[in-house]
């Protein structure tokens, strides 16, 4: 079964403690978390994970654990561009964070999960003053297990997407007031999973994930899914996607999606073959989902986690990381014609791995993740690396 990597950081914050911020969100008294200082990226000392930016300046930017680390997930802002960043500490009432969107410059929606047992339980944070403080939002409806990905193409309303609390079945939520408060939406028939999901409009939304091999046999094996709505997830259809010439060999994996219009959508992610090291992959619709094709990408490309793009020809990829066998991985990639050519970018030495990217400009874009640390070789500070013509080229703000 594929899964998402960010289901796979874990961090620990005493169960006890989760127990009473849920008690205290569920009687209205949600604890309010603020983000202080002003640090460079190296003093963060946590993967980032995504980034969102209202402007070149001004950007929020969320981080999670990897294995191991005694520190809980965090928000970040920045008003110069990422060279300082104010950092909340620990967020409380959350043990790991998967993703983030906003809906405006202000409202932020942050999610992820803790633990239940042997379950897990999703949750949300809030913000509502771009990123200074942040919120536990009350809890979510039963069922909810990990949320893995959320989207919000207005003000106002917002969908997210994981699976359900039994780790079994996939779940989709939607929300009318920026995050606040959420309903289910019933999915297709066989969804185990929704790992990523974006929409153009309240009414048009896209998600990936994985669907029954054989729908009514859920130990049969899972392919990969595309499932898409017009009506804000009341009806959805199902559909798949096909690979071509240009498909990598390996077991494929996205990890990033976005939709540039409600037509035109683009997937990122890798395929790891026998040997263990990952070949990055890109596929592309231009009919809302109906039909997928995989696009060329540069010799040696390896994974890809995230894209954003700009305009329906004009996009930037970030990725990168460790491989299987321990070696490294520096990916950044743009296009300026719709995915028929992509050109391989150079990465600076602060970032080895790259897990989010946001471009508010036509010529503005943040990418945000991990370096290793010169003393401690199992930590993974945070890196960020920033371009001012559209993806070609790439520093360390300064």
């Amino acid at each position: 079964m594929k899964m998402s990597k960010h289901w796979l950081r874990l961090t620990s914050v005493p169960l006890a403690l989760v127990g009473l911020l849920a008690a205290a969100a569920t009687a209205g008294s949600e604890p309010t978390q603020r983000a202080t200082g002003s640090v460079p990226t190296s003093s963060i000392a946590l993967p980032l994970i995504a980034v969102v930016c209202s402007t070149p300046s001004n950007c929020v930017a969320i981080g999670t654990p990897i294995y191991g680390h005694t520190l809980g997930p965090l928000a970040v802002r920045t008003t110069n561009g990422g060279a300082t960043w104010a950092m909340t500490p620990s967020l409380l009432g959350v043990k790991t964070l998967y993703a983030m969107a906003c809906a405006s410059a202000r409202t932020c929606i942050a999610l992820g999960a803790n633990p239940r047992g042997n379950d897990q339980r999703g949750a949300v944070l809030r913000t509502q003053d771009g990123g200074i403080t942040w919120s536990l939002t009350p809890p979510l409806p039963k069922g909810v297990g990990d949320l893995a990905d959320v989207s919000c193409p207005t003000k106002s309303f917002c969908m997210a997407v994981g699976r359900k609390s039994s780790n079994f079945g996939a779940v989709a939520l939607t929300s009318n007031n920026a995050g606040r408060s959420w309903r289910h939406v019933a999915v297709p028939k066989g969804e185990t999973q929704l790992s990523l999901v974006s929409c153009t409009t309240r009414r048009y939304c896209i998600a990936e994930g994985e669907v029954e091999a054989v729908i009514g046999a859920p130990y049969g094996g899972d392919r990969l899914s595309i499932i898409t709505t017009a009506n804000g997830g009341t009806a959805w259809k199902q559909g798949s996607i096909e690979t071509n010439s240009n498909a990598p060999l390996g077991i494929p994996y996205f990890s990033g999606l976005t939709c540039a219009t409600a037509t035109h959508c683009f997937l990122v992610g890798s395929a790891t073959p026998g040997d263990g090291s990952p070949s990055g992959m890109i596929a592309s619709t231009s009919n809302s989902g109906a039909s997928w094709t995989f696009q060329a990408v540069p010799p040696a490309t390896t994974g890809l986690s995230a894209i954003a793009c700009w305009s329906a020809t004009q996009c930037a990829v970030a990725g990168g990381g460790i491989e299987g066998r321990g070696g490294i991985m520096q990916e950044l990639l743009s296009t300026s014609d719709g995915g028929q050519t992509w050109a391989s970018r150079e990465v600076p030495a602060s970032a080895l791995g790259l897990e989010g990217i946001s471009c508010p400009t036509a010529t503005s874009c943040i990418a945000v993740g991990f370096n290793l640390s010169a003393t401690d070789p199992t930590a993974e500070p945070a890196a960020i690396v920033v371009s001012g013509d559209g993806g070609v080229t790439w520093k360390a703000p300064s």
